[in-house]
């Protein structure tokens, strides 16, 4: 089964905007006479760039999609991006005990997109909840329609496991 992260379209016009922005106000930044305004600018045209190159290393990593298999008892999910493989992780489907999502809470709490969600399982072994589909720290945002399709996949292949919806 494929999966795969949700990615809004918009990043590439982020960037642009956030780079013509940089540019304006760098431009209205050497034109400026006043020393205040001059400040000003400057840090306005210094905020657009950092903007600018964080969703700019948004836009160059793209969308990662996300292959999950079953072998010998234990859940598979290979990361890839640009059809390259960029990460495994490997859970033994006897140890999930609850299987659930909950929003996608990346930015300070709440989510960036309404809609995006992660998905959690309880580990029979542990007390606290982890997330399932991550790839290096960083959990990946799913639509509820990909959520569904990966939980009721474990659900098929780990008949023990329950479903808990909080999300």
């Amino acid at each position: 089964m494929i999966i795969k992260e949700k990615y809004s379209g918009y990043w590439i016009q982020i960037t642009s905007a956030l780079a013509l922005g940089t540019l304006l106000f760098l431009g209205a930044y050497h034109v400026a006479e006043d020393v205040v305004w001059e400040g000003v600018l400057r840090l306005i045209a210094f905020g657009l760039l950092a903007g600018t190159v964080l969703s700019g290393l948004k836009v160059m990593q793209g969308k990662h999609t996300i292959e999950c298999s079953t072998e010998n008892g234990e859940l598979i999910l290979t990361y890839l991006r640009k059809d390259r493989v960029v990460s495994r992780d490997i859970f033994k489907l006897g140890n999930i005990e609850t299987v659930y999502t909950e929003p996608n809470t990346q930015f300070f709490g709440t989510g960036f997109f309404p809609g995006d969600l992660n998905i959690k399982f309880m580990p029979a072994d542990s007390d606290r909840p982890l997330t399932l589909v991550e790839v290096h720290g960083r959990a990946l945002a799913l639509t509820k329609e990909d959520a569904e399709h990966l939980i009721s996949y474990i659900h098929e292949h780990a008949p023990d496991s329950t479903d808990h919806k909080t999300g």
